[in-house]
């Protein structure tokens, strides 16, 4: 599991990066103007998934480790 760093392929488009979150069926796609963890305070601009290029030139790759809440610790 990897979050991807591509560039962002649309001209008219400011933010020069798309950022691919794999979060559900489709995964969740965002528009920013750096690069993460390079920069600490990072807007992301959420986008439609079909924004995210069918051939992506990627800048940078990111391991993810899943985390899933399980139950809550009983205080008793």
């Amino acid at each position: 599991m990897e979050l991807l760093i591509a560039t962002n392929p649309d001209p008219d488009s400011s933010p020069p990066f798309l950022v691919r979150l794999p979060m559900g069926a489709e995964g969740m796609v965002f528009r920013t103007k750096g690069t993460w963890p390079r920069t600490s305070a990072l807007y992301c601009h959420p986008v439609p998934t079909c924004e995210w290029p069918a051939e992506p030139e990627i800048v940078e790759r990111v391991a993810l480790r899943p985390c899933a809440r399980t139950a809550r610790r009983s205080t008793w």
